[in-house]
């Protein structure tokens, strides 16, 4: 009995040995940083939301991107559910190249990602699925593209004031409940005038 035990016990862990092993080789591989500037091609096998996704590299080893310059709608907000599948959509392209531009604060990529030669930042912006993020990005190009998105009320900007990600972001760390926001936002209330910016 003590032998039959052994023996599959064994067996299991042999088993999961080649397991094991590969876990760790992928904690190695995660382990390696991209470089700035440098561009890397790959897919896409996972979209977060509108403006963020896992990209698996030539190497086979994940990374999460997000996109440079744009900010899509947070999860619970309107178009924030279209955003991520548009993106998801785009990011459908097997040939998807990225340039790192920085690394942010959550540790996640923010690279340039196209795809069949497109800028996805700005398909984004021109379908009305995202505000350009101008406190981190000047370029002419997706303020222009972003501009003309809601002068044609195009996607989210058929809202009649559609609320920045940002400002959304700021409310519910201060621990306002999007229900909460909203009712003070229609009574025009002091309260939350601090949270309000310019769109």
């Amino acid at each position: 009995m003590r032998r039959l035990l052994f023996s599959l016990l064994l067996i299991a862990c042999i088993s999961m040995q080649p397991n094991v092993v590969q876990a760790q080789q992928t904690q190695v591989a995660q382990s390696i940083p991209l470089k700035v500037n440098k561009i890397y091609k790959g897919k896409s096998i996972k979209v977060d939301d509108g403006d963020t996704f896992t990209f698996l590299s030539k190497s086979k080893t994940p990374y999460k991107i997000r996109l440079d310059g744009i900010d899509a709608p947070e999860k619970g907000m309107p178009y924030a559910k279209k955003a991520k599948e548009y993106l998801a959509a785009l990011l459908l392209c097997q040939d998807i190249e990225i340039r790192i531009v920085s690394i942010d604060r959550y540790g996640r990529y923010i690279a340039k990602v196209s795809c069949a030669h497109k800028d996805l930042s700005l398909v984004m912006l021109e379908a009305g699925y995202a505000w350009h993020y101008k406190q981190y990005n000047q370029e002419a190009s997706l303020a222009t593209a972003a501009e003309k998105a809601r002068q044609q009320q195009t996607g989210l900007w058929q809202e009649k004031a559609p609320l920045a990600p940002w400002t959304v972001r700021a409310y519910r760390r201060a621990g306002y409940s999007d229900l909460e926001f909203q009712k003070l936002r229609k009574q025009n209330s002091p309260e939350i005038r601090r949270f309000i910016e310019a769109i």
